[in-house]
């Protein structure tokens, strides 16, 4: 931030720059309490699996409701606990070998379909992440269905030698690209930004 501010560029372009690349890490916020809610959530879910999703769903939907009702968006930032929980009982409903029905499926994408039709969800899925919204649990058992009707063809993919190179290393450093590419494309853009003005300061010397 601070060379693009001495290299002279717009305040408005170093806020929207410090803005980005900070935004990835809400993701890491995220992460850390959902990691420590898993005891807790692995008892639930052993004793009562449907429970727990249904009482899980119950919350997104006051959430979302309160926040439509009110007009408050930050109410629905308690979302950030119940959609990303939700997502992750999912996850143990694909470790104990569980695959939502093709009516749960279809169920799912209506679902969306009425959210966004009504208003409580944004056409755009990516601005659902801001808050979190009803429609990105709905989309989680979407993508848990296709996922579990493609994972026998991914594994044996997975297992060719050369694929599971390209894995490993990558996953080996999956955390640092997350965490850094941001920057990195801040870092692109500035020198875009740089090279766009040196050009037209030497187009402008040409004309004179």
């Amino acid at each position: 931030m601070s060379g693009l501010a001495l290299s002279g560029a717009g305040g408005d372009i170093v806020a929207t720059a410090g803005w980005r690349i900070s935004q990835p890490l809400w993701f890491l916020g995220v992460y850390i309490l959902c990691s420590a809610f898993v005891p807790l959530m692995v008892k639930l879910h052993e004793r009562a699996p449907r429970l727990t999703l249904l009482g899980l769903g119950f919350g997104i939907a006051s959430v979302d409701a309160l926040r439509l009702a009110t007009g408050i968006d930050a109410i629905g930032f308690a979302n950030l606990l119940f959609v990303w929980l939700a997502v992750q009982q999912l996850g143990f409903w694909l470790a104990d070998g569980r695959t939502p029905s093709r009516r749960t499926t279809w169920l799912a994408v209506a679902g969306i379909i009425a959210l966004i039709a009504f208003g409580a969800s944004p056409a755009n899925l990516f601005e659902a992440l801001n808050p979190p919204t009803a429609a990105l649990a709905l989309l989680g058992v979407v993508q848990f269905a296709l996922f579990a009707a493609l994972r026998p063809k991914l594994a044996g993919w997975a297992e060719q030698p050369a694929v599971r190179r390209l894995s490993d290393a990558l996953n080996g450093h999956a955390m640092t690209i997350y965490s850094w590419h941001m920057p990195v494309v801040v870092l692109l853009a500035g020198c875009y930004l740089w090279l766009e003005r040196r050009c037209r300061s030497r187009s402008a010397r040409s004309g004179g």
